[in-house]
């Protein structure tokens, strides 16, 4: 099962966004793991948690991007 783009948990979202910080937003770094579509997205800054790469969209809520593994 794909859960690619989901919006995570209201627990997971509140640690993501408690472990991001003060990150900048929409890094060359951060983008370097999106694909087209989403590069074209908007996403305010996105980081890796539990070997898997989240980003938060503009309405503040985080989305799986990526596993590893």
């Amino acid at each position: 099962m794909d859960m690619k783009g989901t919006t995570v948990s209201d627990d997971l979202n509140s640690d993501l966004n408690r472990v991001a910080g003060d990150m900048p937003s929409e890094t060359t770094e951060s983008k370097s793991f999106l694909t087209e579509a989403e590069s074209r997205a908007s996403y305010r800054r996105c980081t890796w948690r539990g070997g898997c790469y989240y980003c938060q969209g503009a309405d503040g809520r985080w989305r799986l991007i990526h596993c590893v593994g």
